[in-house]
């Protein structure tokens, strides 16, 4: 006999909406796809995330094979130079965006007193894969030789991610 599990309260929403949205029309344009569900994480989002005091941050246009990424530098507010933690957002390699991960890396910097550089690697279908791990790559070798100018140390440079981005954390580290 199969027990469901209980659900979360506040999960009841999104899965109400996904119910009745249906299965995907699969000639949907994945970009179309991929602006739907992200519509669909900030709403949530905005409802079940424990509140956390900003970190202030400043994005950079970082150089990368074929084109530009952004990477989101958040410092936490103290003086002198400081270690730095690498964050990769998940989302299967297809979606997630450096604004659904403000609240995590926010959280890191007042919980952890670091800096966070959050890399906004460019998703699959459009790039297939190494793209994402050599944008991440790029990103480290970026953080690493601007050390200076951020305020970081440079000998203290942790690398990580959530879900599909721990995946990318991996691949960055043994490409390091």
């Amino acid at each position: 006999m199969i027990v469901p599990m209980p659900v979360l309260p506040e999960l009841e929403p999104l899965l109400a909406r996904i119910r009745a949205s249906g299965a995907p029309d699969h000639g949907t344009p994945v970009a179309e796809r991929r602006e739907q569900v992200h519509a669909g994480i900030d709403m949530q989002q905005a409802h079940m995330v424990e509140p956390v005091p900003a970190a202030p941050y400043a994005d950079h246009r970082v150089r990368v094979s074929g084109g530009e990424i952004t990477v989101r530098v958040y410092r936490p507010q103290v003086e002198g130079t400081v270690g730095c933690h690498l964050f990769v957002h998940g989302g299967g390699f297809w979606m997630g965006t450096l604004d659904q991960s403000d609240l995590a890396c926010s959280r890191l910097v007042n919980q952890v007193g670091c800096a966070v550089a959050s890399v906004d690697h460019r998703w699959a279908p459009e790039q297939r894969f190494p793209v994402p791990a050599e944008d991440c790559y790029a990103a480290l070798g970026w953080v690493a030789g601007s050390a200076a100018e951020l305020g970081l140390d440079p000998g203290r440079i942790s690398v990580g991610g959530v879900s599909s981005g721990a995946n990318l954390a991996a691949a960055t580290t043994l490409m390091a």
